[in-house]
């Protein structure tokens, strides 16, 4: 397919938004699985929706993240394991993979329900002073009140620090909270894709080079700060002469438990982390009814993990909201050396020949499209659009074929680079839907043809009629039996 000089087969900058689902979802079904395209910038692409060959290309080392998109998330999240490549990335995650366990995440549980219920009475509160309806609805803006919660989450579940952005005021906000706020807040817009994919333009000093190297700078600052206490804490627990196994690893938050680990005597010296290394870590950790009646039945507010766990209506909401709304619309790959990748479905190329194998040269870049291949009628049936959580209960033998780290979807990716938090992300979205579907009545307070997604690293809500604005989510909300 042909395209332009800037935003590749599509004629304008829809492949980073919402719209490009529809527009790949047309290429797949006119063309087939296997395509060749050209992306961003002009740049020729594989873009396969092909489980085998994806398969084989996210559990082999031949593929790594491109230059540009590596450099994109060195600048937002540092040389963390979302940037890492090779024995680099082995390494990170060999220390890091203790603090993500189930064990682990289950002792979080606590805090994820706690500043939820916290959340909630901050609700019920500016409800029962709403004076503006007759119905009882209140308009809030859900996205804000969810970022704030969810940063108040990480603070401590990853920190043991109080962010405290629920209550904190606009005139005085947590720095921390600033610093992510800034970084997070950036579009993908064309000045933006010209700085990722044309080096030299990256020295200019814009307005976003500037902000971001700023929020960097706090970050590190109060990163290190936290790393020094912690480590100095960790040391002056273990008793002289005593030694701290990887048997031994507990905390009570992500960092802990990753620097006890790195400090663990069985691990080898050329396996630890330095400091820098465990800093490069703190960006990326920042990186109804039939529902409703099954959370009712729940006798207490505050449920553990295994509770949560036995809420198998809740577990197929989540699993279907993750499934329609991956945060990262896709990713992408580029090839180190020259493979031969397998394809179960072949493709016929422009000499009307079908290929059963795509051979790929260094330096090809693959595009994986995780949220089409999440909403693929080929893999998930003809109601694949549809918000349907009883799925769950019967999933289609297509659906396995899937290659991801996860409950047969690719929202977590797969192989070596799948989400190494995926269970503290799961973990803490059935926290926030126990408390908030079970509290509270809630619909969009505008026309849902109003909301877009708008890629901002991630996906987050806009509205069309005032995309300008920023990311935003317009509920009403009103107390359940109000």
């Amino acid at each position: 397919m042909s395209g332009g000089l800037f935003w590749g087969s599509a004629a304008s900058p829809r492949p980073i938004d919402w719209a490009c689902l529809f527009l790949h979802e047309h290429w797949f079904e006119t063309y087939g699985h296997t395509l060749r395209i050209w992306g961003l910038m002009a740049r020729p692409m594989i873009f396969t929706l092909d489980p085998v060959a994806i398969r084989h290309i996210l559990s082999s080392p031949a593929y790594e993240k491109g230059e540009a998109i590596r450099h994109q998330l060195g600048e937002l999240v540092g040389q963390g394991l979302l940037f890492v490549e090779g024995a680099d990335h082995k390494k990170q995650r060999r220390v890091m993979n203790p603090a993500f366990g189930p064990l682990q995440v289950r002792r979080f549980t606590e805090t994820f329900v706690s500043k939820t219920n916290e959340m909630r009475d901050l609700w019920m509160d500016l409800c029962s002073r709403n004076t503006t309806r007759s119905d009882g609805f209140l308009r809030i803006d859900g996205f804000a009140w969810l970022n704030k919660v969810t940063l108040d989450i990480i603070g401590l579940a990853g920190f043991d620090y109080n962010i405290d952005s629920l209550h904190a005021s606009e005139d005085a906000p947590n720095a921390l909270n600033e610093a992510v706020r800034t970084l997070f807040s950036f579009s993908i817009t064309l000045s933006v894709v010209l700085q990722i994919f044309i080096p030299p333009l990256r020295k200019l000093p814009t307005k976003r080079v500037r902000e971001t190297a700023k929020a960097k700078a706090e970050i590190t600052e109060i990163g290190m700060r936290l790393i020094a206490e912690k480590k100095a804490a960790i040391l002056s627990e273990v008793s002289s002469g005593a030694s701290l196994e990887k048997k031994d690893i507990q905390g009570n938050d992500l960092l802990s438990l990753l620097i006890r680990a790195n400090l663990a005597s069985d691990l080898p010296e050329s396996a630890r982390l330095s400091d820098r290394d465990i800093l490069a870590q703190v960006p990326t950790f920042l990186v109804a009814g039939k529902l409703r009646d099954e959370l009712l039945a729940v006798p207490t507010g505050s449920p553990t993990e295994a509770e949560l766990d036995h809420l198998p209506y809740l577990d197929a909401v989540v699993r279907e909201t993750l499934r329609l709304h991956s945060p990262v619309y896709g990713s992408e790959r580029e090839a180190a050396q020259d493979d031969v990748v397998p394809l179960k479905t072949p493709y016929t190329g422009t000499d009307g020949v079908a290929h059963h194998e795509i051979h790929v040269s260094k330096g090809d870049l693959i595009a994986i499209p995780i949220t089409t291949m999440n909403r693929s009628v080929a893999f998930w049936g003809e109601d694949a659009h549809e918000f349907r959580p009883e799925r769950w209960f019967d999933l289609p033998e297509s659906v396995k074929e899937l290659p991801g780290a996860w409950s047969n979807q690719m929202t977590f990716l797969g192989g070596v680079h799948a989400c190494i938090g995926y269970r503290f992300s799961v973990a803490e979205m059935k926290a926030l839907m126990f408390v908030i579907a079970r509290s509270f009545e809630f619909k969009l307070a505008v026309s849902p043809v109003d909301i877009m997604r708008k890629s901002m690293i991630v996906g987050r809500p806009a509205l069309s009629s005032n995309p300008a604005a920023g990311a935003q989510l317009p509920l009403l909300i009103r107390p359940v039996g109000n």
